[in-house]
């Protein structure tokens, strides 16, 4: 027979997967619940609970352009920014009907940086 959870414990059960720094699969066990259930109930939140103005807000105010993966590219985040006239880079994705303009040179250098930082994490072993 399937258990039902109350609202409150699915909340607080996605706010310590999130801020405890355990991995979901400890979380999950501890808290007597599946790990895929856990993963169902934070996409849930995520989705529900983060609207695209939080999602930004922790941007500096100075920030002056957003450089971002084509998982950023949706109306309503190019249209909160502009709103903060703040310039974006972001590829459009392949299904879009309408693609943006994007400085790919621009964004050619934010792909530099990430294979930097993976190239850094390959080598974490020796440096710890």
């Amino acid at each position: 027979m399937a258990v039902t959870h109350t609202e409150e414990f699915r909340r607080e059960a996605v706010r310590i997967a999130l801020s405890s720094g355990l991995s979901r699969s400890r979380v999950a066990a501890d808290l007597g619940i599946g790990k895929s259930t856990l993963g169902h109930w934070i996409s849930q939140y995520r989705t529900v609970e983060l609207p695209v103005p939080e999602l930004l807000a922790d941007l500096p105010g100075e920030t002056e352009e957003l450089i971002g993966d084509r998982g950023y590219d949706s109306n309503k985040i190019r249209q909160s920014l502009a709103d903060r006239k703040i310039a974006v880079c972001i590829p459009p994705k392949k299904n879009r009907k309408s693609k943006p303009f994007y400085n790919w040179h621009l964004y050619k250098q934010r792909h530099l940086i990430e294979n930097m930082f993976a190239k850094l994490k390959d080598w974490r072993r020796v440096a710890t």
